[in-house]
């Protein structure tokens, strides 16, 4: 009986951390005005989606399914796919404030 004590006493501490964990991201969850996104998986996201094809004819795929602004979560990082030039220049017009201030990326650098 003694030595199942700290056994216990760890498994409740694991589930309560688990729970905890499972809250906080109900909490993050807040439902927010975002386009249509296919089925995603809990902790990877949409990258289910683009494993086993090339991207940009996965993406296309999913513009013709789901229209042309996709919701996409690839892991932690959430991502909005504007796939016609109609849509852009909309995108562009209504939230430029929003693509302003970018952060700076070492790849972009590099390339230009």
């Amino acid at each position: 009986m003694d030595k199942l004590l700290p056994l216990s006493f760890t498994f409740l501490v694991f589930i309560f951390m688990v729970f905890k964990l499972w809250m906080r991201s109900k909490i993050k969850e807040t439902p927010k005005n975002l386009p249509p996104a296919p089925w995603k998986l809990p902790i990877i996201g949409h990258l289910h989606l683009l494993m086993f094809a090339l991207p940009h004819q996965r993406l296309t795929e999913l513009a013709k399914r789901h229209g042309s602004l996709i919701h996409l979560q690839l892991g932690e990082l959430s991502h909005v796919v504007v796939s016609s030039p109609e849509a852009a220049k909309e995108v562009m017009r209504t939230h430029d404030i929003s693509f302003a201030n970018r952060p700076f990326l070492l790849g972009a650098e590099i390339v230009l």
